[in-house]
Protein backbone atom coordinates (compact mmCIF):
# COMPACT_ATOMS: atom_id res chain seq x y z
CA UNK A 1 0.00 0.00 0.00
CA UNK A 2 2.70 2.50 1.26
CA UNK A 3 4.83 2.04 -2.36
CA UNK A 4 1.58 2.38 -4.34
CA UNK A 5 0.72 5.95 -2.54
CA UNK A 6 4.42 6.73 -2.93
CA UNK A 7 4.17 6.34 -6.43
CA UNK A 8 1.33 8.27 -7.04
CA UNK A 9 2.58 10.99 -5.33
CA UNK A 10 5.63 10.98 -7.49
CA UNK A 11 3.57 10.23 -10.82
CA UNK A 12 1.78 13.65 -9.53
CA UNK A 13 5.17 15.63 -9.03
CA UNK A 14 5.94 14.30 -12.21
CA UNK A 15 3.00 16.20 -14.24
CA UNK A 16 3.30 19.28 -12.25
CA UNK A 17 7.20 19.60 -13.26
CA UNK A 18 5.46 19.08 -17.17
CA UNK A 19 2.69 21.30 -16.42
CA UNK A 20 2.15 24.09 -13.69
CA UNK A 21 -1.25 23.76 -13.88
CA UNK A 22 -4.63 21.44 -14.80
CA UNK A 23 -7.85 21.52 -14.69
CA UNK A 24 -9.91 19.39 -12.58
CA UNK A 25 -11.07 17.79 -15.40
CA UNK A 26 -7.87 16.77 -17.33
CA UNK A 27 -7.75 13.36 -17.65
CA UNK A 28 -4.38 12.84 -15.87
CA UNK A 29 -5.29 14.38 -12.74
CA UNK A 30 -8.21 12.05 -13.05
CA UNK A 31 -6.75 8.84 -12.90
CA UNK A 32 -4.48 10.24 -10.05
CA UNK A 33 -7.73 11.27 -8.09
CA UNK A 34 -9.16 7.90 -9.00
CA UNK A 35 -6.27 5.72 -8.37
CA UNK A 36 -5.36 8.19 -4.41
CA UNK A 37 -9.54 7.82 -3.98
CA UNK A 38 -9.06 3.76 -3.95
CA UNK A 39 -6.08 3.38 -1.89
CA UNK A 40 -7.58 5.89 0.68
CA UNK A 41 -10.63 3.37 0.42
CA UNK A 42 -8.65 0.18 1.18
CA UNK A 43 -9.00 -1.49 4.24
CA UNK A 44 -5.92 -1.95 6.03
CA UNK A 45 -5.13 -4.72 8.74
CA UNK A 46 -5.02 -2.67 11.85
CA UNK A 47 -2.95 -5.66 13.60
CA UNK A 48 0.20 -5.81 10.87
CA UNK A 49 0.32 -1.86 9.48
CA UNK A 50 -0.96 0.37 12.53
CA UNK A 51 0.75 3.02 11.60
CA UNK A 52 0.30 2.44 8.10
CA UNK A 53 -3.66 2.81 8.86
CA UNK A 54 -2.88 6.16 10.96
CA UNK A 55 -1.10 7.55 7.95
CA UNK A 56 -4.28 6.52 5.82
CA UNK A 57 -6.41 8.16 8.22
CA UNK A 58 -3.89 11.25 8.06
CA UNK A 59 -4.24 10.83 4.68
CA UNK A 60 -7.97 10.88 4.59
CA UNK A 61 -8.16 13.52 6.78
CA UNK A 62 -6.44 15.96 4.62
CA UNK A 63 -7.42 14.58 1.25
CA UNK A 64 -8.89 17.98 -0.61
CA UNK A 65 -5.36 19.95 0.34
CA UNK A 66 -2.80 16.96 -0.82
CA UNK A 67 -2.93 17.83 -4.89
CA UNK A 68 -3.86 21.70 -4.86
CA UNK A 69 -0.09 22.42 -6.29
CA UNK A 70 -1.38 20.18 -9.40
CA UNK A 71 -4.51 22.70 -10.05
CA UNK A 72 -2.65 26.15 -9.06
CA UNK A 73 0.77 26.84 -10.69
CA UNK A 74 1.84 29.28 -7.70
CA UNK A 75 1.68 25.84 -5.31
CA UNK A 76 4.79 23.69 -5.45
CA UNK A 77 4.65 20.30 -4.96
CA UNK A 78 6.49 20.26 -1.73
CA UNK A 79 7.07 22.73 1.50
CA UNK A 80 11.40 23.01 0.95
CA UNK A 81 10.90 26.91 0.63
CA UNK A 82 8.76 27.19 3.78
CA UNK A 83 10.87 25.37 5.55
CA UNK A 84 13.80 27.04 4.25
CA UNK A 85 12.36 30.35 5.56
CA UNK A 86 11.80 28.89 9.12
CA UNK A 87 15.11 27.23 9.35
CA UNK A 88 17.40 28.56 12.56
CA UNK A 89 20.28 30.55 11.70
CA UNK A 90 22.93 30.31 14.20
CA UNK A 91 24.04 34.00 14.96
CA UNK A 92 27.09 33.01 17.14
CA UNK A 93 28.72 30.36 18.79
CA UNK A 94 28.97 29.81 22.71
CA UNK A 95 32.62 30.73 22.40
CA UNK A 96 31.70 33.84 20.86
CA UNK A 97 29.30 34.87 23.40
CA UNK A 98 31.86 34.49 26.53
CA UNK A 99 34.94 36.12 24.55
CA UNK A 100 34.79 39.38 26.70
CA UNK A 101 34.07 37.67 30.15
CA UNK A 102 37.35 38.09 32.89
CA UNK A 103 37.82 36.05 35.87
Amino acid sequence: WAASIKTLFKRAIELKRKIPEYSKDDYRTLEIETGFNKLLNETLNKDKTPKTLTFQKSLRDNRDSLFTFLYNKDVPPDNNGSERGVRNIPTSSVNDMFSNVYI
